[in-house]
Protein backbone atom coordinates (compact mmCIF):
# COMPACT_ATOMS: atom_id res chain seq x y z
CA UNK A 1 0.00 0.00 0.00
CA UNK A 2 2.98 2.41 0.82
CA UNK A 3 4.41 1.24 -2.49
CA UNK A 4 0.59 1.87 -4.20
CA UNK A 5 1.00 6.18 -2.22
CA UNK A 6 4.08 6.79 -3.18
CA UNK A 7 3.10 5.34 -7.32
CA UNK A 8 0.09 7.79 -6.33
CA UNK A 9 2.29 10.44 -5.20
CA UNK A 10 4.97 10.61 -7.73
CA UNK A 11 1.93 10.53 -10.32
CA UNK A 12 0.14 13.32 -8.89
CA UNK A 13 3.09 15.67 -8.62
CA UNK A 14 4.10 14.74 -12.29
CA UNK A 15 0.36 15.74 -13.29
CA UNK A 16 0.93 18.98 -11.83
CA UNK A 17 4.10 19.63 -13.41
CA UNK A 18 2.71 18.40 -16.55
CA UNK A 19 -0.53 20.71 -15.98
CA UNK A 20 1.97 23.96 -14.52
CA UNK A 21 3.84 23.15 -17.94
CA UNK A 22 0.38 23.05 -19.84
CA UNK A 23 -0.93 26.59 -18.34
CA UNK A 24 2.21 28.10 -19.25
CA UNK A 25 2.16 27.33 -23.07
CA UNK A 26 -1.81 28.39 -22.51
CA UNK A 27 -0.43 31.36 -21.15
CA UNK A 28 2.07 32.04 -23.59
CA UNK A 29 0.00 31.39 -26.49
CA UNK A 30 -2.98 33.33 -24.82
CA UNK A 31 0.05 36.43 -24.93
CA UNK A 32 0.82 36.05 -28.10
CA UNK A 33 -2.52 35.67 -29.53
CA UNK A 34 -3.38 39.08 -27.92
CA UNK A 35 -0.31 40.76 -29.24
CA UNK A 36 -1.09 39.75 -32.79
CA UNK A 37 -4.79 40.99 -31.90
CA UNK A 38 -3.35 44.29 -31.34
CA UNK A 39 -1.31 44.75 -33.78
CA UNK A 40 -3.91 43.55 -36.45
CA UNK A 41 -6.18 46.19 -34.84
CA UNK A 42 -3.91 48.86 -35.13
CA UNK A 43 -3.48 48.10 -38.75
CA UNK A 44 -6.95 47.82 -39.08
CA UNK A 45 -7.50 51.46 -37.57
CA UNK A 46 -4.71 52.45 -39.92
CA UNK A 47 -5.74 50.88 -43.23
CA UNK A 48 -9.55 52.88 -42.08
CA UNK A 49 -7.78 56.12 -41.43
CA UNK A 50 -5.75 55.60 -44.99
CA UNK A 51 -9.55 54.93 -46.15
CA UNK A 52 -11.27 57.82 -45.09
CA UNK A 53 -8.32 60.09 -46.27
CA UNK A 54 -8.44 58.61 -49.58
CA UNK A 55 -12.11 58.76 -49.42
CA UNK A 56 -12.04 62.27 -48.92
CA UNK A 57 -9.58 63.18 -51.08
CA UNK A 58 -11.63 61.81 -53.94
CA UNK A 59 -14.36 63.58 -52.58
CA UNK A 60 -12.30 67.11 -52.93
CA UNK A 61 -11.50 66.34 -56.59
CA UNK A 62 -15.13 65.78 -57.33
CA UNK A 63 -16.42 68.52 -54.92
CA UNK A 64 -14.14 70.89 -56.90
CA UNK A 65 -15.50 69.88 -60.11
CA UNK A 66 -19.12 69.84 -59.11
CA UNK A 67 -18.02 73.67 -58.14
CA UNK A 68 -16.86 74.46 -61.15
CA UNK A 69 -19.97 73.25 -62.77
CA UNK A 70 -22.17 75.31 -60.42
CA UNK A 71 -20.31 78.01 -61.11
CA UNK A 72 -21.04 77.97 -64.73
CA UNK A 73 -24.75 77.19 -64.16
CA UNK A 74 -24.51 80.79 -62.24
CA UNK A 75 -23.40 82.60 -65.05
CA UNK A 76 -26.32 81.10 -67.14
CA UNK A 77 -28.84 82.36 -64.28
CA UNK A 78 -27.44 85.34 -63.63
CA UNK A 79 -27.04 86.02 -67.65
CA UNK A 80 -31.15 85.56 -68.07
CA UNK A 81 -32.07 86.90 -64.87
CA UNK A 82 -29.90 90.30 -65.39
CA UNK A 83 -28.63 90.76 -68.83
CA UNK A 84 -26.59 93.31 -68.60
CA UNK A 85 -23.47 92.25 -66.71
CA UNK A 86 -20.68 94.81 -66.30
CA UNK A 87 -17.15 94.22 -68.03
CA UNK A 88 -15.82 94.71 -64.75
CA UNK A 89 -17.68 91.40 -63.71
CA UNK A 90 -16.68 89.18 -66.59
CA UNK A 91 -13.21 90.60 -65.93
CA UNK A 92 -13.18 89.53 -62.13
CA UNK A 93 -14.85 86.38 -63.05
CA UNK A 94 -11.66 85.89 -65.31
CA UNK A 95 -9.19 86.57 -62.85
CA UNK A 96 -10.04 83.64 -60.77
CA UNK A 97 -13.89 84.93 -58.75
CA UNK A 98 -15.61 82.07 -59.86
CA UNK A 99 -18.46 83.00 -56.93
CA UNK A 100 -19.37 86.49 -58.78
CA UNK A 101 -22.52 85.58 -60.20
CA UNK A 102 -23.52 83.83 -57.57
CA UNK A 103 -23.41 86.77 -55.82
CA UNK A 104 -24.86 88.93 -58.21
CA UNK A 105 -27.59 86.83 -58.25
CA UNK A 106 -28.09 86.71 -54.02
CA UNK A 107 -28.25 90.40 -54.19
CA UNK A 108 -30.96 90.74 -56.62
CA UNK A 109 -32.83 88.22 -54.06
CA UNK A 110 -35.49 90.53 -53.33
CA UNK A 111 -39.11 89.12 -52.98
CA UNK A 112 -39.67 90.52 -56.63
CA UNK A 113 -36.35 88.40 -57.97
CA UNK A 114 -37.92 85.46 -55.81
CA UNK A 115 -41.20 85.74 -58.48
CA UNK A 116 -39.09 86.77 -61.35
CA UNK A 117 -36.82 83.57 -60.69
CA UNK A 118 -40.36 81.27 -60.92
CA UNK A 119 -41.83 83.07 -63.67
CA UNK A 120 -38.62 82.06 -65.43
CA UNK A 121 -38.44 79.13 -64.20
CA UNK A 122 -42.07 78.13 -65.33
CA UNK A 123 -42.06 80.36 -68.85
CA UNK A 124 -38.41 79.78 -69.95
CA UNK A 125 -36.91 76.00 -71.22
CA UNK A 126 -33.33 77.29 -70.70
CA UNK A 127 -33.63 79.02 -67.31
CA UNK A 128 -35.65 75.79 -66.13
CA UNK A 129 -32.94 73.64 -67.06
CA UNK A 130 -30.34 75.61 -65.82
CA UNK A 131 -31.89 75.65 -62.22
CA UNK A 132 -32.75 72.34 -62.21
CA UNK A 133 -29.19 71.21 -62.73
CA UNK A 134 -27.88 73.75 -60.44
CA UNK A 135 -30.04 72.73 -57.82
CA UNK A 136 -29.42 69.03 -58.58
CA UNK A 137 -25.69 69.27 -58.81
CA UNK A 138 -25.59 71.29 -55.67
CA UNK A 139 -27.60 68.86 -53.68
CA UNK A 140 -25.35 66.13 -55.03
CA UNK A 141 -22.33 67.59 -53.77
CA UNK A 142 -24.27 67.54 -49.88
CA UNK A 143 -24.92 64.11 -50.36
CA UNK A 144 -21.09 63.49 -50.97
CA UNK A 145 -20.44 65.56 -48.24
CA UNK A 146 -22.31 64.18 -45.60
CA UNK A 147 -21.31 60.20 -47.15
CA UNK A 148 -17.36 61.97 -46.60
CA UNK A 149 -17.84 63.27 -43.26
CA UNK A 150 -18.46 62.70 -39.67
CA UNK A 151 -19.65 65.89 -38.46
CA UNK A 152 -20.89 67.70 -41.26
CA UNK A 153 -19.29 71.07 -41.07
CA UNK A 154 -18.21 70.27 -45.10
CA UNK A 155 -22.41 70.89 -45.56
CA UNK A 156 -22.46 74.00 -43.18
CA UNK A 157 -20.05 75.40 -45.43
CA UNK A 158 -21.41 74.68 -48.52
CA UNK A 159 -24.85 76.08 -47.53
CA UNK A 160 -23.43 78.81 -46.14
CA UNK A 161 -21.08 79.67 -49.11
CA UNK A 162 -22.41 81.64 -52.15
CA UNK A 163 -23.10 78.69 -54.00
CA UNK A 164 -25.40 77.81 -51.35
CA UNK A 165 -26.83 80.73 -50.78
CA UNK A 166 -27.66 80.75 -54.59
CA UNK A 167 -29.23 77.24 -54.15
CA UNK A 168 -31.20 78.30 -51.20
CA UNK A 169 -32.74 81.52 -53.14
CA UNK A 170 -33.39 79.15 -56.18
CA UNK A 171 -35.05 76.58 -54.17
CA UNK A 172 -37.21 78.67 -52.54
CA UNK A 173 -38.15 80.57 -55.55
CA UNK A 174 -39.38 77.44 -57.20
CA UNK A 175 -40.99 75.92 -54.57
CA UNK A 176 -38.29 73.09 -53.79
CA UNK A 177 -37.97 73.59 -50.18
CA UNK A 178 -39.80 75.73 -47.11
Amino acid sequence: MREQTRDLATAAISAEAAAGRAGKRFRDHTQALSRFADEIAKKAEALREIGAESAQGAFLQTANRIIEGLGGLSIDIARILDTEIPDRDWHQYLKGDRSLFARRVIRLGSRRTRQRIARFYRENSEFHEHVDRFIAQFENLLAKGIECERDNALTVTFLSSSMGKLYVLLARSIGRIK
